[in-house]
């Protein structure tokens, strides 16, 4: 009788041990193919959230030319360019001229264009600007070149170039790009008086006539005030410091738009 009770006891211990072995592995199973599944899924989708980025917008070329002077130039699409051309009945002018400035990406001018220009002259009071003195840092010749009748070969050139420029005074230096087809404005060069590069950055156009001469009227396109305006000129303390604006990425972009000149 106590055999018999022992053994059923021992049967029952066994079935207990192998309904909890049971239990445990079901147990196990069900974390490993779902609690842990479920948190790698939702950390993979969280990864996936954390990457993703816009990409930078393409800076392309674009192309502007005048109403009434057909020259053209290329400039970045993420600057701009403000034309206020008028007939010539504004009072402004005798004719009808452009007036564009080209503003680089933060909004600021970098360069303004001129047509239109008549009656321009006077010479250079060397002795007053004694002193002062210029420099040509860089030139590039362009596409362009100057109408035949307006090439003096002791001062000009048929071809005009970009030019960088500075120039020191009594206040300092300053540093200015413009279009010039001068000698003195055609090479690098150092050491000049003032004088050598007076109004050499005024240039014959092509296409806007003077109506009562029937010659191309002058133009100018250049970093520093406008024509007519007043004196922006930034002034440096030394030539050091007028040289580096040359180095910025604005000035950079500038002087490309300058080398990019052509005529339709």
């Amino acid at each position: 009788m106590k055999h018999s009770q022992q053994t059923g006891s021992a049967h029952a211990v066994i079935i207990i041990c192998l309904v909890a072995a049971l239990l445990c592995a079901l147990g196990i199973a069900f974390y490993q193919n779902f609690i842990i599944d479920k948190n790698t899924s939702t950390n993979s989708t969280a990864t996936t959230h954390t990457t993703t980025s816009t990409p930078a917008a393409t800076v392309t070329m674009k192309e502007f030319c005048g109403k009434y002077e057909k020259i053209c130039f290329d400039y970045p699409s993420n600057w701009s360019v403000e034309a206020a051309s008028n007939d010539g009945t504004d009072g402004k002018s005798n004719m009808p001229y452009d007036f564009v400035t080209v503003k680089d990406d933060k909004g600021g001018s970098a360069l303004t264009l001129r047509s239109g220009i008549d009656g321009i002259g006077g010479a250079c009071p060397r002795d007053e600007m004694a002193g002062q003195t210029a420099e040509v840092v860089s030139t590039y010749q362009t596409k362009i070149t100057v109408p035949a009748q307006y090439i003096n070969t002791d001062y000009n050139l048929a071809i005009i170039s970009a030019a960088e420029v500075i120039i020191k005074n009594d206040k300092g230096y300053t540093a200015q790009m413009y279009l010039s087809n001068a000698k003195t404005t055609s090479e690098v060069k150092a050491g000049m008086h003032a004088c050598d590069v007076y109004m050499t950055n005024f240039i014959y156009g092509k296409t806007n006539i003077i109506p009562t001469t029937s010659n191309p009227a002058a133009m100018t396109f250049n970093s520093g005030p406008a024509f007519g305006g007043a004196d922006t000129l930034t002034v440096y303390g030394s030539r050091t410091e007028a040289t580096n604006y040359f180095a910025t990425d604005a000035a950079k972009k500038a002087y490309e738009i300058l080398k990019s000149v052509h005529y339709k």
